[in-house]
């Protein structure tokens, strides 16, 4: 039986992954465990050169795909087709394909299509969706080449999202993230020194105390991570990111007692 994708089903689709993709990599977006020298070895290699395409992706995707995900992207492909080329059918078509391309675990190509949802809503949110599926790949992704696709796509979306709306410290940290996750060559610290000036300008934005966190903790900090810690609280005792960070930091100061008081929060 084929399988139809109707314009109320893909909608739901969009907003459904839309909002995962905004709390899981905006909230707890982590930090790579690879060290300096290896991401700078990665971008050297690969600076200023496009190593891959779209068109390359989709054909490597396809040949992955099982029976029934295969029939299902054909059945869209032709509900598109049937639908015409109106911008309210591509809007529709794009936001569907952008969301099956992620729950297939291809975070470029979903990221692909969410920019060109972006390019036609022309709204802050919009790009922000685009710039965090394509950190998706930076987070979830070892190829070298997929990763740099979706680096330079998820700044140009940052990018556009903080010109659209300069006032949001949210996209300017999910920039910095992007920077820190895979820093320049010839800049290694730039997402560090982001995260810190973004901290210095909105000392009550509690996201970037929680990034700088989560890399004292990475680079075994352990002492300024329960500065920073104490500082986010200041800021927002009832984070639900708070009991985790204070269990991990505690636990790795040998502080046993202190850990216990956070243990039941971060399990639940």
């Amino acid at each position: 039986m084929a399988t139809k994708i109707s314009a109320t089903t893909s909608r739901v689709q969009w907003i459904s992954i839309g909002a995962a993709i905004v709390l899981l990599l905006v909230l707890y977006f982590g930090f790579s465990t690879k060290s300096p020298e290896h991401k700078q070895i990665e971008l050297v290699r690969s600076q200023n050169i496009e190593s891959t395409s779209i068109q390359n992706l989709l054909n490597e995707a396809g040949k992955e795909l099982s029976p029934e995900a295969s029939n299902l992207l054909h059945a869209m492909e032709a509900e598109m087709q049937a639908a015409g080329e109106s911008d309210s059918a591509r809007l529709e078509h794009y936001k569907a394909m952008s969301s099956f391309w992620y729950e297939q675990g291809k975070y470029p190509i979903a990221g692909h299509f969410a920019e060109k949802v972006a390019q036609v809503l022309q709204t802050a949110e919009a790009w922000s969706i685009a710039g965090t599926t394509h950190a998706a790949t930076l987070q979830r992704d070892e190829n070298e080449e997929r990763r740099n696709f979706s680096l330079k796509r998820a700044v140009n979306a940052f990018e556009s999202a903080i010109s659209l709306q300069p006032d949001n410290p949210q996209h300017q940290l999910n920039l910095a993230l992007c920077y820190a996750e895979m820093p320049p060559a010839d800049n290694p610290m730039k997402g560090i020194q982001m995260l810190l000036k973004l901290q210095e300008e909105q000392p009550e934005y509690i996201g970037a105390k929680i990034a700088l966190v989560r890399l004292a903790i990475k680079t075994a900090q352990y002492e300024r991570a329960l500065e920073r810690l104490n500082q986010a609280s200041d800021i927002d005792p009832d984070d639900p990111r708070l009991p985790c960070l204070y269990f991990q930091v505690h636990q790795a100061l040998g502080n046993a007692e202190e850990a216990a008081k956070y243990e039941i929060d971060c399990l639940k």
